[in-house]
């Protein structure tokens, strides 16, 4: 079927047929993904539609559910905190230091 290029503002416009539109299962207010797809083809197709939280919660079955896992030391907030000192290197013990400020030069002068 053939149609026409038309000027519609600063671009351009093409209608679309009733029989294509139906046979597309197009309708008005669809929104859709046009791709120039070689030099004077143009691809136009409806745009993927994003689900919503019900719609993948329906689609959850026995079968496709993962089990639980035990997240261990991650739902102990002293372990992690103390994981993470030892990973930067952090002294979490600093009583043998008098201040801060003692802490500081002690630090810069091991560098």
């Amino acid at each position: 079927m053939k149609t026409q290029m038309v000027k519609w503002g600063n671009s351009l416009a093409v209608r679309i047929p009733k029989p294509v539109a139906e046979e597309a299962k197009l309708k008005e207010g669809d929104s859709l993904e046009i791709e120039a797809a070689a030099e004077g083809r143009v691809e136009l197709r409806g745009a993927t539609k994003i689900p919503t939280l019900s719609q993948l919660i329906s689609q959850i079955t026995p079968e496709n559910r993962y089990a639980e896992i035990s997240a261990g030391a991650l739902g102990k907030l002293d372990e992690r905190r103390e994981a993470m000192q030892a990973f930067v290197g952090i002294r979490k013990d600093r009583s043998e230091l008098p201040d801060s400020t003692e802490y500081v030069r002690r630090l810069r002068t091991n560098c």
